[in-house]
């Protein structure tokens, strides 16, 4: 249902140290949604030490994504040069031509 990627792999401790460990998991596009439940492991020498974790796979959203707001100011800039433009080249274009009578 999804891969993992553990980051670090390995490190080494001195007494009394902590370490962060992460762990990433990557869903499988065709993954069953719900909880699914799996095994971290850790281990010194013969003595091991597992966790139970669990994952909630979601239902994928479907809809428009969510722009940020430059992208949005952008687009919007965008469309009003474009009518800026539009409505100069049209205001020119009618303007009448002066005639002049000698």
């Amino acid at each position: 249902w999804a891969t993992a990627e553990i980051t670090p792999e390995s490190f080494v401790l001195e007494p009394s140290e902590k370490e962060t460990v992460s762990i990433y998991i990557n869903v499988d596009e065709n993954a069953v949604t719900g909880k699914h439940i799996f095994t971290a492991s850790f281990s010194y020498d013969t003595e091991v030490k597992e966790y139970s974790l669990t994952a909630n796979v979601k239902e994928p959203e479907i809809g428009f994504v969510k722009p940020d707001i430059k992208t949005t100011l952008m687009v919007v800039a965008i469309v009003l040069a474009v009518i800026i433009i539009v409505l100069l080249v049209v205001l020119l274009a009618q303007k009448p031509k002066k005639e002049e009578y000698y």
